[in-house]
């Protein structure tokens, strides 16, 4: 079985309402910065910064096939963080897709058990 199960193609629509959405958010922080940086500039923000990226993430999860398919569609994956995405041979398990999974030709979101933050990726053959 192959990893890239997914088509690259997401509906227009889709796409469309992820961008409206992520402005959307991205709008709705940029004006709570400012109006906290005229009335709260003497404190630190982080309940405000906690509570923009639980929101982001729920647009990772909930838009991941629009995420996926952009990141397919350029020779040069960009960066997501908190992501670790494989491509390659996996004959022997090392993608971290699971035992089923023996080739991923796209790349291949590695879901990490329970929230296991990744440190470090060594990436090639003979590890």
């Amino acid at each position: 079985r192959k990893a890239d199960g997914f088509t690259n193609e997401v509906p227009s629509a889709r796409v469309a309402q992820f961008n409206e959405d992520v402005k959307s958010l991205n709008n709705q922080f940029a004006s709570w910065v400012e109006r906290n940086r005229l009335i709260n500039s003497n404190v630190l923000w982080d309940a405000g910064l906690r509570d923009y990226l639980k929101h982001s993430e729920k647009l990772k999860k909930e838009y991941d096939d629009v995420l996926r398919s952009t990141l397919t569609s350029s020779a040069e994956p960009t960066v997501t963080s908190g992501r670790v995405y494989v491509v390659g041979q996996g004959d022997m398990g090392q993608l971290g897709l699971g035992e089923d999974f023996c080739e991923a030709l796209r790349p291949a979101s590695v879901l990490m058990p329970g929230g296991l933050r990744v440190l470090q990726v060594s990436c090639g053959g003979m590890h």
